[in-house]
Parts: C-alpha cells; sequence; structure tokens
C-alpha cells in the first residue's frame, strides 16, 4: 500500500503539468502544420539550422513520432543539417515535457533543458552540413498533400490530438515511467547512486551509456531522472539522461544510418554524447555554487497547486490514459485477429496493391491506416511501412476506389503506387 501511495503520490503532482502540456500540445498541431515547418527550415545553411533546432524544441513529438516526421522533412528537401538538428532538439524537449520538467525539478532544469537541446541542435546540424555530404531527400517518395489541418472545430481538434492521438504515443511508457520512478523512491536507499557511481564524471558515464539506447520519451524520463536524483543522483547524471534517453534509441539510430548514411548517424550521437557531458559538468558546478537552486526533497512545485487541482488533473490524466491503453489493447488483438488459424497472415490473394499514404506519421497514423484497410471489403491481408509511407493490401474483390475514399475520409489521402 506504500508503494502504491508513492506512485499515485508522484502521478498527482506531474499530472496538472502534463495535462497543460497536453493542452498546448493540441494547439500547435491545429496552427502549426509541417508544411509549414518544411517551408521554414528547407534551406542548407545556418539559418535553416537555428530554425530547425528552435522549431523542435516546443513541439509535442515523443521519440516515435520525431522520425517520421524528420524524415518527410528530409524528402522535403530539407538539408541534413536542419534534419540533424530537429533530430538531435526535437525529442530532448516538447511543451508537454517543460512543464512537467518545472513541476518535478525545478525552474533551472525547466531552463537548462531546453538550452542544451538548442545548443546540441545547432551544433550537430552545422556539422553535418560541412562534412555529410548533399542532401538526396530528393530520392525519396514523395508526400502526399494534406487535404486539411483538422477534422472539426479547433477546440475540439486540439483536445482530440492532446488528449488521444498525442497522448497514445507514449501512455504506456508514462505509466512504465511513474511505476518506475515510485519502485526506485520506495526501495532504493537514499544514498543508493551517491554510494555506487559517485557524483562525478563516472555518474554521468554511466547514465549515457544507460540512455543511448533506451527507448523512453522526454515526459517519462523525468519521473525515472526526479526518483534518482532523490536516492543520491548528480543533478549532472539526471541531465545527462534526461537528453540521451528521450534523444537517441537503437529503432531511430538504425533508421537514420540505412537512409541517412553513417556519416550523419555519427554526427547525430556525437552532438548529443558530448553536448550531454559538457552541460552535465556545468549542471553539477552549478549545483556545487548554490545548491539551493536544487530543492531535491519533493516536486518543486507541488506545493504551489491546490490538493483538488492535482486530483482533478490526476484523474483526467488517468482516464485519457486508461482510453489509450485500451486502444493499444484493441489494436493488439485487432493485429491477432487478422492472421489466419495458423498464425500466419493469408498471403495468396490474387491481387496486390501497393498505396502511398499521405499524413501518415507517427505510429498512431500507422496503426488507423492499418485498421481501416483491414476492415476494407475483400481485404484479407495488411502491410503498413511508417518510414516508407506506404501500405500494401492483398485480397480478392477490393474495390480500389472505396479503399481509397476511405483512407481520405480518415485524414490519409491516398494513391495507388503498384498494382
Amino acid at each position: 500500500m506504500k508503494l502504491l501511495l508513492e506512485i499515485w503520490n508522484l502521478w498527482c503532482d506531474m499530472a496538472p503539468y502534463l495535462v497543460f502540456g497536453l493542452v498546448i500540445a493540441g494547439l500547435i498541431h491545429v496552427f502549426l502544420s509541417k508544411e509549414q515547418i518544411a517551408k521554414y527550415i528547407g534551406g542548407r545553411n545556418l539559418s535553416s539550422v537555428v530554425k530547425a533546432s528552435l522549431f523542435g524544441i516546443p513541439l509535442p513529438l515523443c521519440s516515435c513520432g520525431v522520425l517520421p516526421t524528420g524524415l518527410s522533412l528530409y524528402r522535403e528537401g530539407g538539408s541534413k543539417g536542419a534534419v540533424v538538428s530537429f533530430f538531435i532538439s526535437t525529442p530532448q524537449t516538447g511543451v508537454d515535457s517543460l512543464m512537467v520538467t518545472y513541476g518535478f525539478l525545478g525552474p533551472l532544469f525547466a531552463v537548462v533543458r531546453p538550452i542544451a537541446a538548442f545548443v546540441g541542435g545547432v551544433i550537430g546540424g552545422t556539422i553535418a552540413n560541412r562534412w555529410a555530404g548533399e542532401n538526396h531527400g530528393e530520392n525519396l517518395p514523395p508526400l502526399q498533400e494534406a487535404c486539411c489541418l483538422t477534422r472539426g472545430p479547433w477546440f475540439v481538434e486540439s483536445l482530440r490530438y492532446g488528449f488521444v492521438d498525442f497522448l497514445y504515443n507514449f501512455a504506456h511508457y508514462l505509466v512504465v515511467g511513474i511505476i518506475l520512478a515510485g519502485v526506485i523512491t520506495y526501495f532504493t536507499p537514499s544514498d543508493f547512486f551517491a554510494s555506487t557511481v559517485g557524483t562525478g564524471a563516472l555518474s554521468m558515464f554511466v547514465m549515457l551509456i544507460v540512455g543511448i539506447p533506451l527507448y523512453v520519451c522526454s515526459t517519462a524520463s523525468v519521473p525515472i531522472a526526479y526518483a534518482m536524483l532523490l536516492k543520491g543522483l548528480s543533478p549532472g547524471a539526471a541531465l545527462v539522461f534526461l537528453m540521451a534517453g528521450p534523444a537517441t534509441n537503437m529503432a531511430t539510430i538504425t533508421s537514420i544510418t540505412g537512409i541517412m548514411g553513417w556519416k550523419v548517424t555519427s554526427v547525430y550521437l556525437g552532438t548529443i554524447t558530448a553536448t550531454a557531458l559538457a552541460f552535465g559538468a556545468l549542471l553539477n558546478a552549478l549545483y556545487h555554487l548554490v545548491p539551493a537552486w536544487f530543492p531535491l526533497t519533493g516536486a518543486y512545485a507541488g506545493s504551489m497547486l491546490p490538493p483538488w487541482a492535482k486530483v482533478l488533473s490526476a484523474i483526467i490524466l488517468a482516464l485519457a490514459t486508461g482510453y489509450a491503453l485500451f486502444k493499444h489493447l484493441q489494436n493488439r488483438l485487432q493485429d491477432k485477429g487478422s492472421c489466419c488459424n495458423s498464425g500466419t497472415c493469408e498471403t495468396q490473394a490474387q491481387e496486390t496493391l501497393t498505396l502511398q499514404i499521405g499524413n501518415m506519421d507517427c505510429t498512431h497514423c500507422a496503426a488507423k491506416v492499418e485498421r481501416v484497410l483491414s476492415e476494407a471489403e475483400g481485404v484479407s491481408a495488411v502491410q503498413v511501412d511508417l518510414l516508407k509511407g506506404e501500405g500494401i493490401v492483398s485480397g480478392e474483390g477490393m474495390d480500389r476506389e472505396k479503399i481509397l475514399r476511405l483512407l481520405a475520409e480518415n485524414g490519409y489521402p491516398s494513391r495507388i503506387k503498384a498494382s
């Protein structure tokens, strides 16, 4: 019961800031399109790199959404430098994660975190422009034009996106992060990290090694870092984890290498490593100079809010997260149901179509496209490739026009690429 109470208290401390961040994320989605971003960062100069980093900092994109969005900007003709800058700065921050950072770790972390992301993005993008060669985004298949930005009144669409589509992408990581933070807080001795890895450079290197291959979004990483801080981890090492964990994972590393080349991947990883260690050392120095800036006895801003606001936000967040987890389970069950009793999907259909699908920018979009296609009449097997923006359907008696119309009605204008 004490462990559950610890997890609930962490959830309540985080909820008001994340709810506010989800609202802002929805507004950004409604009023700032990907096409507008591509227009401003399409150049191959320092200005495009700086703009890409600035654009990326507030964007509500978790690590699973950054990859297809960044590659689509590359496909639109953005320079390698601008895309690398976007890859580095965007997943480290976002309006939702910055609000949670302020609530858990205080204003200093909330200020240093986006500054570190911006500096890393500019440095990495500049190096990529000079060293990684010319842009080859024009060799990738073109994106389809968006038919519209919203599917209803702007305020309804913003809430739908923030609390349904966007939260869907990281709800399970958020729950795991809170539970893990509660377990660390409850079971770990108060001086565990200080006594095992110390508070110097070693602790930062350990967090770097842990963070680079880990798949954790910028918001879910905050309660984990907070719990480790309470147990003796240095502020600098916590910042290294907050930078390296969300910005890198094995899926992103392999995808960037395959599409943009090993030089871009080297710049990407090298810049994140260098800037994380540098800003981690800077934060440790500030901590020793002014320790009062790091009040780690509880959530920094938790006492600033009335209890009813925290509980109400916690309930709203719990309901939205529960719905997202339910949709995850539903999609998994539908995926299993699309396979035949032998355990393999039907592939002996008479006709196979390859579709070029527009507006498919994240894992949620891919799951929705797969669901729409699987429900179309005559379709017996579906395969969706998020990175290529393609869907392959097989079956007998498929109505091509109806399939394209169903996709368009759900916000994914498409065309038949091959038959």
